[in-house]
């Protein structure tokens, strides 16, 4: 448990000296998937691994799905953005992709990104608004705010804001320092 400790504490002393934490390399489908990133009939995810490293949202997904990584015990810096790297694939109708962080307090705080107007199959790096300004809040009774120095997973989503078909490549999700 000690060693834990240490290896905790070094961890948060890189975030801090300006080190990227990654937080996905997209090697092996997420643990958890939900909407209609899941197959309502089969129980099957629509998300498959390519090849390591590179994890495919597939139809019939649409932007009513996502996937996330829970169990995490992060503490990110203020000046920090998010950072996804995709690939849009042809026939991608959704407009953009939430990428959520959650405290362990269970607010969740989100950033979206536009996916629309990307070149399909060209390889895009898209960059959040400062962690300290997210686009939305879910939160629960009166704590409004998200807690980035106790964070216990990530979301990466498509924006809910319609059907359309959701086709894309994931390839890395990492917090790092604005200014890089």
């Amino acid at each position: 448990m000690k060693s834990f400790a240490i290896l905790f504490l070094a961890f948060g002393m890189l975030q801090a000296q300006g080190q990227e934490v990654v937080l996905s390399d997209f090697k092996t489908v997420p643990p958890a998937v939900y909407g209609t990133w899941l197959d309502a009939q089969t129980g099957k995810s629509n998300l498959r691994i390519i090849t390591p490293g590179q994890l495919e949202v597939t139809p019939p997904a649409t932007a009513k799905g996502g996937t996330c990584e829970k169990d995490l015990n992060l503490s990110l810096g203020t000046g920090s953005v998010l950072e996804l790297t995709a690939v849009v694939k042809p026939g991608n109708l959704a407009n953009g992709v939430n990428i959520l962080l959650e405290d362990a307090n269970g607010v969740q705080a989100g950033w979206s990104l536009r996916i629309s107007d990307l070149q399909p199959d060209k390889k895009s790096v898209l960059i959040s608004a400062p962690l300290q300004s997210p686009d939305f809040v879910n939160a629960k009774g009166d704590n409004s705010q998200i807690d980035l120095t106790r964070i216990v997973g990530w979301h990466v989503q498509g924006d809910f804001t319609s059907d359309d078909q959701i086709h894309l490549v994931f390839e890395r999700l990492v917090v790092r320092p604005k200014s890089l």
